[in-house]
């Protein structure tokens, strides 16, 4: 098993525990929505810091001629993950984590017109097997209905897909940690500036301790599943 394999099953792990503890807060608590997003995006933009800080890298991406590059990923993944994080309070883990699933097949897809992979008919093939598999495994012979937190969830695939590839181009030119840090920095900091500020001026509210607590673990969990993720891309692929 070469050393990608490795972190793309970290990745996917950490992803599911993402996925868990973000249905857990919705059904056991009741937080505004928008503030838990920007507080998980955040979360990562905090542990991101941390990281390229201890590795020195914190300020030389912004002094690199296409530094612009981690800036347009890290809106775009803050775009993804809000929709995710914000589908997932009206739908279940089952179908959150099937429909998740389907940025695998988003990115294969886009990837392949991209031109940066191409597919044999067998992997092709294997990729169906895949999704129909992951659908018998989680849902079984039964219909997966689909309501707005679904909806929501399946029009952050095709961002996240594009995400996905679009990291494929960026590591030519930046690391893994300086990718995935970039990412988090950007997509959290300004998510949570946002909210904070409109939750201000609309008297909205703000998390309890244990919500900004439960924010704090999903974040870091996805955080861990991002860097996992471009560790894996530099060795694999994409896909």
């Amino acid at each position: 098993m070469r050393k990608g394999h490795i972190f793309g099953l970290i990745s996917a792990v950490s992803s599911t525990v993402y996925i868990i503890f973000n249905r857990y807060t919705f059904t056991n608590h009741d937080p505004n929505p928008f503030l838990y997003i920007g507080f998980v995006l955040a979360a990562g933009g905090v542990n991101s810091i941390i990281l390229l800080g201890f590795r020195k890298e914190l300020a030389s991406p912004f002094r690199h001629p296409k530094y612009w590059l981690l800036i347009v990923n890290g809106i775009l993944a803050g775009v993804a993950n809000g929709l995710f994080i914000w589908g997932q309070e009206g739908t279940t883990s089952i179908n959150a984590g099937l429909l998740s699933s389907g940025v695998v097949i988003t990115t294969a897809i886009i990837s392949a017109i991209w031109g940066l992979d191409s597919f044999s008919k067998v992997q092709v093939i294997w990729l169906s097997t895949m999704f129909v598999g992951i659908y018998l495994a989680i849902v079984g012979l039964n219909v997966i209905s689909l309501n707005k937190g679904d909806v929501l969830i399946l029009v952050s695939m095709p961002i996240f897909g594009f995400t996905n590839t679009f990291a494929k181009l960026i590591i030519s030119e930046f690391n893994s940690y300086v990718i995935a840090g970039i990412r988090f920095i950007v997509s959290g900091f300004l998510t949570l500036s946002i909210v904070l500020i409109v939750a201000y001026f609309s008297d909205t509210g703000f998390l309890s301790l244990s919500e900004v607590l439960l924010a704090y673990v999903s974040g870091t969990a996805f955080w861990m599943a991002i860097i996992a993720f471009y560790l894996a891309v530099t060795d694999i692929g994409p896909n």
